[in-house]
């Protein structure tokens, strides 16, 4: 059941779970799910903003706005499942009333199989409009009828129990539950409360006793947050619909992964689940560094840097690291003080390994080395290159391979990380040089979460139009295979 969702080239960027466009802000989300006894579904959630609609007025007097949105599943070349209908804004009575964002599901049955993923979406009452279009990949697993599968994770701004009066028809129902998903798994430091929805298949069937679900909160680096773990236990029935919340008020800004996991009665684990999230809680952030500031940072390792050491330092760790920490390290390199210069290095490294921060330090920099002298430029540490920053964030590629004199192509890299420790799996990076002189590689497509996505990345290596299907048609995404290509190989290994 694994999410791949990915962003829209310029105009889409990605966090957490969602891609959006980055100038109107839709938000579009895939989840998976089971029907059991009947079959494989993808639960698709819009989120567009009424401020981008053209609204004009209606047969009752009152202002409204449409969009046409096209959805559709492709398998191969075939188109298996799709919908186009009309989304209407709810009708106001002023013209330039404040506009409520929109918010829709959408339901799909999919048999198990990877799939591309296409929406667009044309202003109905102004077709001189930027259509927006993007498509990505999507992998539905359900296989075995009779095995124990654990749902795709949906975050959730609101969930209200509303038994015998809920209302059939409404596709944020579910079990008699309403359940507003929150699309983006980004939660600022205003949200403090953190709700998800799973579901678990065939458990008397697969297990036939009862079981454990245990739901935590973990780091980047696969460590638990202390507190933040509970453990249920459950029956062996058909289905379970379960819904489970944190608080989260005290968590720092950074990546985390919310798990779910099921054990049986010898405590091994049967399936789990995990998810993205983000979080930015600045305050949090700025009490904890004021509560370390009583150390003696002299007597640390990083009380032998001087201020401009400590900047190169501080820019050197951009590369891995999370959202506060990068925004708090930007700010120190752009208004350096030393003091607290060296704070943050040195709880950057105690958060990551409180027993030796100084020998984790001292690892990485060896692994920053490395970089700049494979990947650095006359104006560029390696560490700030594209190649530099991969390596260093998701480290060595299970498979690299190059192409720097393909005839017909600009210098590529191809490198595929066959696991992560977030748990992705075949997750590919392409990079290219389009100025064949420096050794500066540019990275232009990737399958990672949260990188840069690019359905016609192969226009860039084969940058001539003699080279592609169509000539001028710039919506392909392919070429004509050619002597001495081996791109293909590359990103199948």
């Amino acid at each position: 059941m694994k999410k791949l969702i990915y962003s829209l080239s310029i105009l889409f960027f990605l966090i957490g779970g969602s891609f959006h466009a980055h100038a109107s802000q839709i938000w579009v989300q895939n989840n998976t799910f089971l029907y059991p006894g009947v079959g494989s579904y993808v639960e698709t959630n819009i989120q567009i903003p009424g401020r981008m609609l053209t609204y004009v007025e209606n047969e009752n007097g009152n202002y409204q706005g449409s969009l046409e949105i096209t959805m559709l599943f492709k398998k191969d070349s075939l188109i298996v499942n799709y919908d186009r209908y009309i989304l209407h804004s709810p009708e106001y009575e002023k013209e330039d009333t404040k506009r409520r964002s929109l918010l829709d599901k959408k339901k799909f049955m999919l048999d198990k199989g990877e799939y591309t993923f296409k929406v667009q979406i044309n202003d109905v009452n102004n077709r001189e409009a930027v259509q927006l279009e993007w498509s990505e990949p999507l992998v539905v697993d359900y296989a075995d009828k009779e095995a124990f599968y654990i749902s795709d994770l949906t975050f959730l701004e609101a969930f209200e129990q509303r038994g015998e009066l809920a209302d059939s028809d409404d596709p944020f129902i579910k079990n008699g539950v309403f359940m507003q998903p929150q699309i983006v798994n980004f939660f600022p430091g205003d949200l403090n409360r953190l709700q998800f929805y799973v579901e678990l298949y065939n458990a008397e069937k697969a297990l036939g006793d009862d079981f454990l679900i245990s739901y935590s909160i973990l780091r980047q680096n696969g460590n638990l947050v202390p507190d933040m773990k509970r453990v249920r236990r459950m029956s062996s029935s058909p289905f379970h619909g379960l819904l489970g919340a944190f608080n989260i008020s005290n968590l720092p800004s950074g990546n985390y992964n919310l798990l779910v996991e099921a054990r049986d009665r010898n405590n091994e684990v049967i399936e789990s689940q995990k998810t993205f999230f983000q979080r930015s809680n600045p305050d949090m952030s700025q009490e904890r560094l004021l509560a370390s500031s009583s150390s003696d940072l002299g007597n640390t390792f990083v009380g032998k840097y001087n201020k401009e050491e400590m900047a190169y330092l501080l820019r050197a760790m951009l590369p891995i690291a999370e959202i506060g920490e990068d925004n708090q390290m930007r700010n120190l390199i752009r208004e350096p003080g030393l003091e607290r210069m060296q704070l943050v290095l040195y709880n950057f490294w105690r958060e990551r390994d409180a027993s030796d921060p100084e020998q984790a330090f001292k690892s990485y920099m060896e692994e920053v080395q490395k970089v700049n002298n494979s990947y650095g430029t006359n104006i560029e540490y390696g560490f700030e290159t594209d190649r530099g920053r991969v390596y260093l964030r998701y480290g060595v590629p299970s498979n690299m391979q190059r192409a720097p004199r393909e005839p017909g192509a600009m210098p590529y890299e191809v490198w595929n990380y066959y696991a992560m420790d977030d748990g992705q799996t075949n997750v590919r990076f392409i990079f290219y040089n389009p100025d064949l002189v420096s050794n500066n590689y540019e990275l232009i497509h990737s399958t990672a979460r949260g990188e840069t996505y690019d359905p016609r990345w192969r226009m860039k290596i084969y940058n001539s139009f003699q080279m592609t299907e169509g000539g001028s048609d710039l919506d392909r995404e392919s070429f004509r295979d050619h002597f001495g290509s081996k791109l293909e190989d590359f990103i199948r290994e």
